[in-house]
């Protein structure tokens, strides 16, 4: 397992490099998170590698919304966030991005 999950006082950090099925066994890991009124995750140090990794967490995230009142997405990859924005779960007043990454090298090549 190249990640971590550890609830804080602020909110979740959320950290590590995730590609492939680890997505799914992230997305386990934060919906065994207690429920609360406000989820906030902290993913300024998680590197999504994949589609594959994506896909599973917009799956638990939209998941981790549905048991919260809100869930907050504090620097969010920007592969998260522009999928985010493509399957429209930000329509979702409950899903909130706060400063998503502006990742570098993304469609360099």
């Amino acid at each position: 397992m190249s990640w971590q999950v550890r609830p804080g006082p602020e909110g979740t950090t959320v950290w590590g490099e995730v590609s492939g099925e680890e997505g799914a066994e992230l997305g386990q890991a934060l919906l065994a998170l207690p429920v609360e009124d406000e989820a906030r995750l902290l993913l300024a140090d998680l590197d999504l590698e994949d589609g594959v990794a994506v896909a599973h967490l917009v799956t638990a995230l939209r998941a981790l919304r549905s048991r919260s009142g809100r869930l907050v997405l504090v620097q969010a990859p920007q592969m998260l966030a522009h999928t985010l924005y493509k399957v429209g779960a930000l329509h979702d007043p409950g899903l909130v991005l706060v400063d998503p990454r502006q990742d570098e090298g993304l469609g360099a090549g």
